[in-house]
């Protein structure tokens, strides 16, 4: 499956609110629904796997999600290493940024730079 509109799920994210509760997981508040979702980061891979419904749907091949609750916990995380994160949704428009990126599964790739 691939996200098509990745702004818009990148917007989403930034209405829910992050909490971490052990090493790679983390809760993830909803802006629009209240509901917490439980995050969890994949070790050795840049992505992260989610308890919403969309992120239970995933391949067995690639369990990665880039649902709007792992795009939150990717913000949080650039945060706090003093970067700002937007998503993509093709190798080819994050190229065009010419800064640090990572592919964190349906398609998404994010890009790093440095907060002001």
């Amino acid at each position: 499956m691939i996200i098509r509109n990745a702004k818009g799920v990148q917007a989403k994210a930034n209405g829910h609110q992050v909490r971490k509760v052990a090493d790679g997981v983390y809760e993830v508040i909803s802006g629009t629904s209240g509901r917490v979702y439980r995050v969890e980061l994949v070790e050795g891979m840049n992505g992260a796997t989610c308890t919403c419904d969309w992120g239970q749907w995933r391949p067995i091949r690639d369990r990665r999600s880039a649902c709007s609750h792992v795009l939150a916990v990717h913000r949080y995380l650039a945060q706090n290493e003093g970067y700002r994160v937007s998503a993509w949704g093709s190798p080819q428009d994050a190229a065009r940024q010419h800064r640090i990126s990572r592919h964190i599964g349906d398609g998404v790739v994010l890009t790093y730079r440095r907060a002001a």
